[in-house]
């Protein structure tokens, strides 16, 4: 007795995938109809995937992320225990390195007896958060843990030269060469952002702008400092002049208006970084006492040339919850609001490059349109995730690291390596019908899902993925129509202003994750 999904099946029935009746009735003719038939059969022709495709299909460990992207081409995968981060490790000469730094407890947190949930192993580079959770019944407290591996891992007690000299001196090396290199901060509101990259003695942009003047002589460089505040770009050496960001034919992205200022020595520069940092705007949040209200970007540039060596340091704002606010007024939630949407912008961005997108949405924000540059081409870039270790900031933690391990995953989509063609197997006898020759052995008896690296002329014949139904597609419509319309109902009758403007970020995500993706 054969199982159902291995009845032999006679050599004259033709074959076709579920959804082949659709195809050619689609067709308007019967030579169209023809054609769809005799194409469904032949063998399938691979067309050449890029390298970043090629690349991230290969790369990743058996994790949820993985489970995911491979789902939406149809692979029927499992779900494993949950990670953090990807297990594979990016060599130093990779364009992209991605940094985790932890913040030591701040004298508040020690006088309340916070808990550290944040376990750091720099010789193996990984962190360990260990997340509080309640189970289903609302009573039942229990820990769950998230482990996280990055290109350099720094616990509390390192110090800024310490990051300096592993993170930042490579791209400075690069910019000398005639490169461009950027290091940008991200992470929560008060995790040390601003302290690690202008901090007045010790800070990662002082430490480069020595190492460049004394490496260029007398030649010097020149220095530019803006922000982003509330979508407007201000030259923050200039009195605040309002500058514009424009994308030239070429893609690269120009500041228009943008002074530039030359400087010699190291005193010049580090006073031109005060008076910029003095100009910044900052405020008074619940979640930070001096928190930067604007992103702030401070390049170098070995000439006045768009061709020459440059160096960018990006002091991101931090990202905060409505829910993490106190009673502020009416522009310090405005000021959040702008934040939050260039972060996710940002976000986006960093999730349609890493499922190798034909769309990035770099135009959705200033943020995004600005660091352009620093992504997209020949480039070096840093990223230092800033983290807090309490319990209490734990869900801002495993935020920032998750999309720090995104970001890390873009290492591979460097668009200057070689072409890798890819296709993916199914262990199935089916999937072997209706071909000729050799291709048409049978590839085995499991019903597992492989991705493998091999030259079109060699590519085994693959499955059809199928869509789904019209009727399917249908009911699925009228059950995501019938829970907004329930979700409408909820939003009506909620009375919390914190809670409908979570609801409200959630839904911006969601949308704007939507459109990526439609």
């Amino acid at each position: 007795m054969y199982p159902t999904s291995r009845i032999p099946v006679p050599r004259s029935v033709k074959r076709y995938p579920p959804d082949a009746t659709h195809r050619i009735a689609l067709a308007s003719s019967p030579s169209q109809q023809k054609a769809a038939r005799t194409a469904l059969r032949s063998p399938r022709k691979f067309a050449p995937l890029s390298p970043s495709t090629a690349m991230r299909r290969i790369s990743f460990a058996p994790t949820p992320k993985r489970n995911t992207r491979l789902s939406m081409y149809g692979v029927p995968v499992g779900l494993e225990k949950r990670q953090g981060g990807s297990r594979r490790a990016l060599n130093d000469g990779k364009r992209i390195m991605v940094c985790a730094r932890k913040r030591p407890m701040s004298s508040a947190e020690l006088r309340t007896n916070a808990t550290d949930c944040m376990t750091v192993d720099c010789e193996r580079n990984t962190l360990k958060i260990s997340a509080s959770r309640t189970r289903l019944d609302g009573l039942t407290k229990y820990a769950e843990d998230f482990d996280f591996s990055f290109d350099r891992v720094f616990d509390a007690d390192a110090s800024n030269s310490k990051v300096y000299r592993q993170v930042v001196r490579p791209l400075v090396e690069f910019a000398l060469k005639g490169g461009k290199s950027t290091c940008f901060a991200y992470g929560q509101t008060g995790s040390g952002k601003t302290h690690t990259m202008f901090h007045p003695k010790d800070g990662l942009c002082n430490a480069a702008i020595k190492e460049i003047l004394e490496a260029s002589g007398s030649d010097g460089c020149y220095i530019s400092f803006f922000e982003i505040y509330q979508s407007q770009l201000y030259d923050l050496l200039r009195e605040r002049k309002k500058v514009v960001p424009c994308e030239r034919s070429d893609g690269q992205v120009k500041i228009m208006g943008l002074g530039e200022d030359h400087v010699s020595t190291a005193e010049e520069s580090l006073q031109l970084i005060q008076r910029g940092l003095a100009t910044r705007v900052t405020g008074k949040t619940g979640a930070n006492a001096q928190s930067s209200r604007s992103h702030a970007i401070l390049q170098f540039s070995l000439k006045p040339s768009s061709d020459c060596g440059r160096l960018t340091f990006i002091d991101l704002a931090g990202s905060e919850r409505g829910a993490d606010r106190a009673e502020v007024d009416y522009r310090t939630k405005l000021e959040g609001s702008e934040i939050n949407k260039s972060l996710l912008a940002l976000k986006e961005c960093i999730r349609a490059m890493d499922m190798a997108s034909s769309h990035f949405p770099f135009r959705q924000s200033k943020l995004t349109l600005v660091l352009k540059n620093s992504i997209i081409g020949n480039v070096r870039t840093a990223m230092i995730a800033t983290v807090s270790p309490t319990l209490q900031s734990c869900e801002h933690t495993l935020n920032t690291l998750r999309y720090a391990d995104r970001f890390r995953d873009l290492g591979a989509n460097n668009r200057a390596e070689t072409e890798v063609e890819m296709e993916m197997e199914v262990d199935d006898s089916d999937a072997s019908e209706g071909f000729d020759g050799e291709e048409n052995e049978p590839l085995g008896n499991t019903n597992s899902w492989t991705v493998s690296p091999m030259p079109r002329d060699r590519a085994t014949p693959v499955k059809t993925v199928t869509f789904a139904s019209p009727d399917r597609l249908e009911r699925r419509r009228r059950t995501v129509m019938d829970t907004i319309t329930r979700l409408q109902h909820h939003v009506q009758q909620c009375t919390d202003a914190d809670v409908l403007e979570l609801l409200g970020e959630e839904l911006v995500t969601l949308t704007s994750a939507f459109q990526t993706l439609a």
